[in-house]
């Protein structure tokens, strides 16, 4: 599922926003120096000039300092190993203050719900309604279809109208 969620933005696909961006899967997020880190399924990370550069040095840490901010959406997807999703990793990225937390459980293996989206306030999340991201002009949506030859139910970015971001290969085709 993270493929989908990071190469559009690498496979010419036409991404309704104008700024520099990272988005990365399994990179290690670093507040700090000294910091364990903590390393979401996939993260996006607006306003980031540089990025090119970044990817250029094979680093795999996004780190604050570096960059001046947290990023502005991490996206956890439940596996069959328990990663504590709902726990310390929501408090976790709440205490980074992470705009947008997003936890997909495909299997379900957390309860009943696909897609949980939750909103920083203050110093914790509060959930949100819908997968919609209207400051960063995206959102995300759920696409059945197939995908590297597997037809499924597949978290996808979308655009503020929750029209499916296609990807290169789909505009081309």
């Amino acid at each position: 599922m993270n493929a989908y969620l990071t190469t559009v933005f690498y496979s010419g696909a036409e991404i309704p926003i104008n700024v520099p961006f990272i988005v990365a899967a399994n990179v290690g997020l670093f507040s700090y120096v000294g910091d364990s880190g903590i390393v979401p399924d996939v993260f996006l990370s607006l306003n980031i000039p540089g990025g090119e550069q970044w990817w250029k040095r094979n680093v795999h840490s996004y780190l604050f300092w570096e960059f001046g901010k947290s990023p502005d959406i991490v996206i956890e997807i439940v596996s069959p190993t328990p990663g504590n999703e709902l726990g310390t990793k929501l408090t976790d990225y709440a205490q980074l203050r992470i705009p947008y937390y997003v936890v997909c459980d495909p299997l379900p293996k957390l309860g009943e719900t696909f897609l949980q989206v939750f909103q920083i306030q203050g110093t914790s999340y509060i959930p949100k309604n819908n997968a919609l991201f209207p400051d960063i002009n995206l959102g995300l949506t759920l696409w059945n279809g197939v995908f590297e030859n597997v037809n499924d139910t597949w978290l996808r970015w979308c655009d503020a109208d929750g029209n499916v971001i296609k990807t290169g290969d789909e505009l081309a085709a």
